[in-house]
């Protein structure tokens, strides 16, 4: 589902973006925790390994 899978503002029209711009740029960030969240649920490994763990399973 889109809504629930990327959270953050949903823009549809120009005084949406500027709005959503100038949020941004007070640092008005009230959808971090939800991103972590969604971050938690697709990323099994948050760390810089990724590349070795895809080789690894190529070699395998």
């Amino acid at each position: 589902d889109y809504e629930e899978n990327a959270p953050g503002l949903k823009v549809k029209t120009q005084s949406d973006m500027q709005e959503a711009i100038l949020q941004s740029l007070n640092d008005e960030d009230s959808f971090a925790e939800k991103r972590e969240q969604v971050s938690n649920r697709f990323h099994t490994y948050q760390d810089a390994h990724s590349s070795n763990r895809i080789i690894e399973s190529i070699l395998r």
